[in-house]
């Protein structure tokens, strides 16, 4: 019993996911699934291994399936480096970041996940970590829903949460695809709870451009958003990101990345404009 379960485990191992029957033109028949179609032949894999067949010995060749297309990998980047804060802040950190990004026939998603950590005498200056997501899904041709959203928490700055969120509908004034610039009208929300100041929730209106570009050997991408307060739309904020990407090996690059936050209205003797120049070695991968 033992025996015939050993078996069958492998030749369910070795069975064609999805079977296809193929009928030749000398009366044979072969099942199994087809891998790929290549000028002229079909690449049909078979319990007993992979064929080659020629499509002129099949019958019908108008039947076959189309083959599968490939899935889209995972496109990951793992960063290390140094960051200069200047603003209501002004010190030098180190970050350590994870992204990736994935596409789907109707979807795309980008991820962004960091920790930053500064110490200065002896003391933490800096201990907070973040997650960015994006999220679009095609409506139609040049339109497409999305979500934008992030996560943070700074023990330093007594933030014990921030969350923040954005949805509305995207419009691609080219792409999508790797080059691609869009258009994104919304509204978003800002919670961030304080340990000694409290929490407070804040809506806006959004409205910004994101894209990417390549550049002879440089990786741009960029985003900017607006947006003001419904109840008052003298107050806003304006966040500006812009990263290039330049190729050193095989699967490594040099990354330097400018972030801008602009408040319209801040407390009395906090700075407007928060500015970092972060700069990483990226290592590249796919999954």
């Amino acid at each position: 019993m033992i025996l015939i379960l050993i078996v069958g485990l492998l030749f369910l191992g070795v069975a064609p996911a999805a079977g296809v029957e193929l009928h030749l033109k000398n009366g044979d028949r072969l099942t199994g699934e087809i891998l790929k179609e290549e000028s002229g032949v079909v690449i049909l894999a078979t319990p007993y291994g992979t064929l080659r067949i020629p499509k002129e010995d099949i019958l019908p060749a108008k039947s076959l399936p189309p083959a599968a297309s490939p899935k889209e990998p995972w496109r990951i980047r793992v960063s290390v480096g140094l960051e200069h804060d200047s603003g209501n802040t002004d010190y030098q950190s180190y970050r350590a970041m994870v992204a990736a990004k994935k596409k789907w026939p109707r979807g795309r998603l980008e991820t962004d996940v960091f920790y930053e950590y500064a110490l200065s005498e002896g003391a933490t200056d800096k201990d907070r970590l973040r997650g960015d997501f994006f999220y679009d899904y095609s409506l139609a041709p040049r339109l497409s829903f999305f979500t934008k959203d992030l996560f943070e928490v700074d023990k330093e700055a007594d933030l014990d949460l921030r969350l923040q969120g954005g949805t509305g509908l995207s419009y691609y004034l080219y792409g999508p695809d790797e080059s691609h610039l869009q258009l994104l009208f919304g509204l978003s929300f800002d919670y961030e709870d304080y340990r000694r100041k409290g929490a407070y929730l804040v809506t806006r209106a959004l409205l910004g451009l994101k894209g990417a570009k390549r550049l002879a050997q440089l990786n741009l991408e960029a985003e900017a958003t607006y947006q003001p307060k419904f109840s008052q739309p003298e107050d806003y904020q304006f966040e500006g990101k812009v990263r290039l990407g330049l190729p050193l090996l095989k699967n490594l690059q040099f990354s330097l990345r400018l972030e801008d936050l602009y408040r319209s209205r801040v407390p009395e003797g906090t700075e407007k404009n928060d500015l970092k120049i972060l700069s990483t070695l990226d290592w590249l991968f796919e999954w």
